[in-house]
């Protein structure tokens, strides 16, 4: 998420901190925007998020589910060649 560098506008779409990724993309595709807004509670904006924001942390998850996989992989065999 990136401090906001312009003024926002109307047309510029508002999510909340608690949204998922999954909501944020929804909102940018169906709203054709660039980026929206992230507005807490009392309406301040906190930042911005777009398409390169969401595919940065999906990155990351997909990083940490791959690294997850490997280590029970690995326990899995560890396991295996102790008990033989």
């Amino acid at each position: 998420m990136r401090a906001p560098t312009a003024d926002l506008t109307e047309a510029t779409p508002a999510l909340h901190p608690r949204d998922t990724l999954r909501h944020a993309a929804y909102v940018l595709a169906r709203t054709g925007a660039p980026e929206a807004a992230v507005v807490n509670d009392d309406g301040t904006c906190l930042g911005l998020i777009g398409p390169s924001d969401l595919l940065v942390a999906r990155l990351h998850d997909l990083t940490e589910a791959t690294d997850r996989d490997r280590s029970l992989r690995y326990l899995t065999q560890v396991g295996t060649q102790a008990s033989s």
